[in-house]
């Protein structure tokens, strides 16, 4: 199992009750150890991992997935995903899956129940891929 290890501390290189990993459990369901040491999913397990491949079109798409791949338009410079996972406080992140001459992710900005991504406008469509953490 690999897992990639995140830090909050006061105390920089020591590893303490503050130590969080995130992790896919042996049921292939992603999840993280907080800093209470519990280990909780990091969604619910009747609800599917990952999205399929979906097409933005000019105005928002509704994708109720903490993770998936997005399509961003041709001179898109931002699209607004509705997902059921995200609040204000949701941290999302997201990555261009392909390289494009002219599109980058420049921002992602989480909402009450979305969030957008801020992007330079892509030469052509431009694959993207998200991951929500609450």
């Amino acid at each position: 199992m690999s897992e990639l290890v995140l830090t909050q501390q006061a105390n920089p290189g020591a590893m303490g009750a503050n130590l969080a990993a995130v992790f896919v459990d042996t049921a292939g369901q992603p999840s993280f150890v907080g800093s209470d040491g519990a280990a909780k999913k990091l969604m619910d397990s009747n609800r599917p991992v990952v999205a399929s491949n979906i097409t933005i079109t000019p105005g928002p798409i509704t994708m109720n997935f903490p993770a998936g791949r997005i399509i961003l338009s041709p001179g898109a410079n931002s699209t607004l995903v509705i997902n059921s996972f995200v609040t204000v406080n949701t941290l999302v992140f997201a990555m261009a899956a392909a390289n494009d001459s002219t599109g980058r992710v420049t921002a992602v900005e989480s909402g009450a129940g979305n969030f957008t991504v801020y992007s330079t406008a892509p030469a052509a469509n431009m694959p993207v891929n998200f991951l929500v953490i609450n």
